[in-house]
């Protein structure tokens, strides 16, 4: 026989001429409640994630952001995404001033070689700028020292070229292979 379907409120039953019946319940909110919960579960365990590599990565800091943005891009407007932003702002600030105090290093050393008229050192020191530290910003900011390291050292050697010139126009040559081999110790 044909199947027949009764609808009583919040359920279904179906039967057949033979007298079986099946109730069919609808779907509950338990099932949405799993997967909210799952999803919780899931960045919960992604910021956990990220905070272990913070604590053993500590000086990982562009490694650090990406776990942390990784977390907030899965799980956009949830408290844990929020958590992780603020991860982030804090590992930013931590960079900029461990870099701060690098590049600080690095200046000094520029300008002792600079007085010194060590122009070679003075470039080395720019070298000495940690890689772990880099990023376009500070990359930039090391690559101005270096242009003020090269245009010093331009400056002095244009300075000793016009003395060695006009010293040479004297017939003064001892006194010009003197001024020569002085730009040659600047390295």
């Amino acid at each position: 026989g044909e199947p027949r379907q009764e609808v009583a409120a919040g359920s279904a039953t179906t039967g057949d001429d033979r007298g079986g019946t099946a109730s069919v319940q609808p779907p509950t909110r338990a099932g949405a409640e799993t997967t909210v919960g799952a999803t919780s579960t899931r960045a919960s365990t992604a910021l956990a994630h990220a905070d272990k590599y913070r604590d053993e990565h500590g000086d990982d800091y562009r490694g650090q952001i990406e776990r942390y943005e990784a977390v907030v891009n899965q799980h956009q407007g949830s408290v844990t995404a929020a958590k992780a932003q603020d991860a982030v702002k804090q590992i930013r600030g931590k960079w900029d001033t461990d870099a701060e105090r690098e590049l600080g290093k690095v200046r000094a050393a520029v300008d002792a070689a600079i007085a010194n008229k060590k122009f070679g050192e003075a470039m080395t020191a720019c070298g000495r700028f940690p890689v772990k530290l880099r990023n376009d910003r500070w990359n930039a900011a090391v690559e101005q020292i270096r242009g003020g390291c090269s245009d010093a050292a331009r400056r002095e050697f244009h300075a000793i070229r016009t003395q060695v010139a006009s010293l040479a126009a004297k017939g003064q040559l001892d006194e010009a292979k003197a001024k020569l081999k002085l730009a040659s110790a600047f390295g």
